[in-house]
C-alpha cells in the first residue's frame, strides 16, 4: 500500500520494498503528461476546480505517505505542458515554468509548502524501517472512496483521510476528545488551525484532512 511506503508485510499485503526509505512516490514528473494534463484528459467535464481538488489531493497523497516524496519543478501551482506529453524536443513555450501560473495559485504555493512543512517537522511522517511501520501506523475503518490511518508517536496520535468522493464523508475517529486540524480542504499548517471535540469529523469531498490528537 502507498501510503506505508509499498512496505512488505504492511497489513499483510505484498509491499515492493522491505524498507519504505527505498519508495520513491510520485503523481508527476518530467516524463509524460504533467498531473493537470492528465486530470484534464482524464476528466474532460469537469471544472477546474474539481480538478484542483483532484490535484491537491494527490499532491497531498505524495507528500504525507511514507517513503520518499517526489514533486516535479510547477506540480505546486499546476504546471501545464499545454497537453504535451513527450516534450523533450518541444520549445521554452511548452517546457518554461510559467510563473504567472504560480502567481494565480499561490493559495496552493502554500497550501504544498505546508504539507512540506509538516513532513519535515514531524518524523513519524518519514518512517525509515519496517518495523516503524509496523508499530506505528494503523489502518483505520472507512466509508467507500476514503483512505485514512493513525500515526502513532511518543506525544498523541494523527490521522491522516483522503477522502476521492465527490461529496462529504464522516469519519470514526480512533478516540474522543479534542483534535487538533493542521490539513483541511485547501488549507494546511504546522500550527493547527482548528480544533475540534469527539470521536467523528466531517471530510471535504477530494481532500486530505490530518488531525493531531495529544496524549492527555
Amino acid at each position: 500500500m502507498l501510503v506505508s511506503g509499498s512496505t512488505n508485510e504492511f497489513y499483510q499485503v505484498p509491499g515492493i520494498f522491505s524498507d519504505p526509505y527505498k519508495s520513491v512516490n510520485y503523481v508527476e514528473c518530467h516524463d509524460n503528461h504533467t498531473l493537470w494534463d492528465k486530470l484534464t484528459l482524464a476528466n474532460p467535464t469537469q471544472s477546474d476546480n474539481v480538478r484542483a481538488s483532484m490535484h491537491r489531493l494527490a499532491t497531498a497523497l505524495t507528500i504525507l505517505s511514507q517513503g520518499i516524496p517526489f514533486l516535479h519543478a510547477g506540480q505546486e501551482f499546476y504546471r501545464t505542458k499545454q497537453g504535451v506529453e513527450n516534450s523533450y524536443c518541444s520549445p521554452d513555450e511548452i517546457n518554461k515554468l510559467d510563473w504567472t501560473q504560480k502567481a494565480l495559485h499561490m493559495d496552493t504555493v502554500e497550501y504544498v509548502k505546508g504539507l512540506i512543512a509538516i513532513r519535515k517537522h514531524h518524523s513519524v511522517f518519514r518512517m525509515l524501517t519496517k518495523e516503524e511501520v509496523k508499530k506505528n501506523m494503523y489502518l483505520l475503518d472507512t466509508p467507500a472512496f476514503v483512505i485514512a490511518y493513525m500515526l502513532k508517536t511518543a506525544n498523541g496520535m494523527f490521522v491522516v483521510a483522503h477522502n476521492s468522493a465527490e461529496e462529504t464523508k464522516e469519519l470514526i475517529l480512533p478516540s474522543s476528545g479534542m483534535w487538533d486540524i493542521l490539513v483541511e480542504d485547501d488549507r494546511s499548517s504546522v500550527t493547527p488551525f482548528r480544533s475540534i471535540e469527539g470521536s467523528r469529523i466531517t471530510l471535504f469531498p477530494i481532500s486530505t484532512t490530518v488531525l493531531f490528537h495529544p496524549k492527555g
